[in-house]
């Protein structure tokens, strides 16, 4: 419905597909998530440049996929750009960096690399 109300490129659109991914993760279906958060990340980056809140999140999002899905190294190296988009965007002392160092503070925990 966005889509036909604002045009394909619409920064709704992009936040409509991160958020439909979101749902298919919690629903367990990570195929279509992990379509949905790609459309998203590869949307916004054409919107916004490759440094903004909105990449960021959707990195975030999509490395918690990949560790859900076994794909550990590609949730790391997600996670560590997610971390450095976001230290670039909010400074060290913001809670979304916390938020994002803490998600991956767990994926290290569960595949025991501490």
């Amino acid at each position: 419905i966005k889509e036909k109300a604002f045009g394909a490129d619409h920064p709704d659109v992009a936040s409509t597909l991160n958020n439909i991914g979101l749902l298919y993760k919690m629903q367990g279906n990570f195929e279509d998530a992990q379509h949905n958060f790609e459309q998203a990340l590869e949307m916004q980056k054409k919107l916004y440049g490759p440094v903004h809140a909105d990449v960021a999140t959707s990195l975030n999002n999509l490395a918690a996929l990949y560790g859900s899905q076994g794909k550990y190294y590609d949730a790391k190296e997600l996670y560590k750009q997610a971390i450095a988009m976001r230290s670039t965007i909010f400074g060290l002392d913001h809670q979304t960096v916390a938020a994002t160092y803490n998600n991956y503070g767990g994926l290290m925990y569960a595949i025991k690399e501490f």
